[in-house]
């Protein structure tokens, strides 16, 4: 089974868990015993996993209590510093689209009567997304600029395509790498 499917195995798991009713439910276990078994400092003994399991109410707390701690140990000022990327197919038609390897850039191409267009594109859910939003950003490959500018509330930069050579063409010859970084001050 792939990681992918494991995945949705426990979610489903975990949403039949907590749909199910019972019209003796209470919270079974207190919050500090469900957060020290998070943290891992008291591992849950058989009778308490038991109770867990049998609490939909108890469960629910659990959940709401994890996702709190998830959400903590996220880093809380990420400076981003850049992201990068590769041309990993070849490309067909008078569109090309590179996805930064974070996931949180979008660089498209098209073509225009000849004319190629760059549209870099930010994923509003990215982490760094209020910081790029106020920085000048620079795209490169190889020791070339590809575009500057300031991305617009939409998390967008268009600019015109610099060079002669189609973008997949030039790219290629240029080590089919690309980078999107805060111009430097």
């Amino acid at each position: 089974m792939s990681e992918r499917s494991q995945g949705l195995a426990k979610r489903m798991q975990a949403s039949l868990l907590l749909s199910r009713e019972r019209d003796d439910d209470r919270l079974c276990l207190s919050d500090e015993l469900m957060l020290a078994a998070l943290d891992g400092s008291r591992p849950l003994s058989a009778e308490e996993r038991s109770e867990l399991q049998a609490s939909p109410l108890t469960l629910a707390r659990f959940a709401v209590l994890a996702r709190g701690r998830r959400q903590e140990a996220r880093p809380k000022n990420t400076r981003w510093e850049g992201s990068q990327g590769q041309l990993r197919a070849a490309a067909g038609g008078d569109s090309l689209e590179l996805l930064s390897d974070d996931q949180f850039w979008r660089l498209s191409f098209f073509e225009q009567d000849g004319i190629w267009t760059l549209l870099l594109k930010l994923d509003p859910a990215a982490p760094f997304a209020q910081q790029a939003l106020q920085s000048e950003i620079r795209v490169e490959a190889g020791r070339e600029l590809l575009a500057c500018g300031q991305i617009d509330a939409d998390g967008e930069l268009e600019v015109a395509w610099p060079f002669l050579d189609a973008p997949f063409d030039w790219l290629q010859t240029h080590g089919a790498r690309f980078r999107i970084m805060p111009q430097e001050a």
